[in-house]
């Protein structure tokens, strides 16, 4: 995972900004052109995403705010589980008896 900087307003990472205006543009947030800077179109992006995304909603892009941005992008893969109907049913064998080797079994009495 990558580290970025702790963004706000007033100061920003213009690697950072342009990355972080691309991934808010591919949620469908607006945060005006992908140019690296920090500006109020950007902002305002921001605060919405982390209003969706239930973080506080300061504007500054802090790690928690990095964090639901990636959660978002990329979210977990689930492993898929199989269901009863797709289980493959163990197969039972019976036990076989054995008779012994050369004897008859004895006739029954009435």
């Amino acid at each position: 995972m990558t580290t970025r900087a702790f963004l706000r307003h007033t100061q920003a990472n213009r690697i950072d900004t342009e990355y972080l205006q691309q991934s808010l543009r591919s949620l469908g947030y607006h945060p005006g052109p992908a140019d690296g800077r920090f500006g109020i179109s950007t902002l305002r992006a921001v605060v919405a995403f982390q209003r969706t995304a239930d973080v506080l909603d300061s504007g500054m892009v802090n790690p928690e705010t990095w964090a639901a941005l990636e959660a978002t992008l990329h979210p977990p893969t689930k492993k898929a589980t199989p269901t009863a109907a797709s289980k493959p049913k163990p197969t039972v064998k019976k036990p076989t008896v054995k008779k012994p080797a050369g004897k008859k079994p004895a006739a029954k009495k009435q």
